[in-house]
């Protein structure tokens, strides 16, 4: 399953995306795993999971986060961990 979600400057600069209820309620459906990739504009990341204080947080990093613009439109995309 898939999300459009816009990048804010302040995701940038934290390495964190952070997601609205609405998509959380799409993410929840899929029952995903503790541990998870996902990928975002084509660019895969490995074994994520929601932040335990935040579960509407993943950390992503600085050096990924930095492929991205403010206001930029990603593609995000999750895949169970086989």
């Amino acid at each position: 399953m898939k999300i459009t979600h816009t990048i804010t400057k302040s995701e940038i600069q934290n390495g964190l995306l952070v997601f609205r209820k609405s998509d959380m309620e799409k993410i929840s459906r899929m029952n995903l795993s503790d541990s998870f990739d996902i990928t975002i504009n084509n660019l895969k990341i490995e074994s994520r999971n929601f932040m335990n204080y935040n579960k509407n947080r993943i950390w992503i990093g600085f050096d990924y986060m930095k492929n991205f613009q403010h206001k930029q439109n990603l593609e995000i995309e999750f895949q169970q961990i086989t």
